[in-house]
């Protein structure tokens, strides 16, 4: 409520106080939100991989979307494409259509996978049926090869 000011007057510092305190508890969304609060705000990327984690590891799809990207970048950690390809698969098998777009990514361009264009196109067909536009670019490119 804090973070975006419904019900209270907005306010980050608040907000991630009441973050951090859920988040040292296990929460899940709240670890999530502690990466957001890190990656974006603070531009700590160290300890947004560590919330994100954190997050991932209970299963938050998002948290391993960005734990994925943080990985594949390099952000805060040493890149590892091998192991971003590894979280946005366990998005991927939730249904996240940023990690099946990003996924299908590394698949087009052999990152952390060989590179197989039939697997790119198949997550880049999930992502598009999801609404996600830049997935419907990526299935155009491909097609001619």
């Amino acid at each position: 409520m804090y973070e975006k000011g419904q019900g209270v007057p907005q306010d980050e510092v608040k907000a991630t106080k009441w973050y951090l305190k859920a988040a040292e508890q296990g929460h899940a969304n709240a670890q999530y939100h502690m990466g957001l609060m890190f990656s974006r705000g603070l531009q700590d990327y160290v300890e947004a991989a560590r919330w994100f984690l954190k997050s991932a590891e209970q299963g938050n799809a998002d948290a391993q979307f960005n734990i994925g990207m943080i990985l594949e970048q390099g952000r805060g950690v040493r890149q590892d494409y091998d192991s971003a390809a590894v979280w946005y698969g366990e998005a991927v098998e939730q249904g996240h259509a940023e990690s099946q777009f990003a996924l299908g990514m590394m698949y087009s361009k052999g990152l952390g996978v060989s590179k197989d264009y039939y697997e790119a196109v198949k997550l880049f067909r999930k992502a598009a049926e999801q609404g996600l536009s830049k997935a419907k670019m990526q299935l155009e490119i491909l097609k001619n090869k």
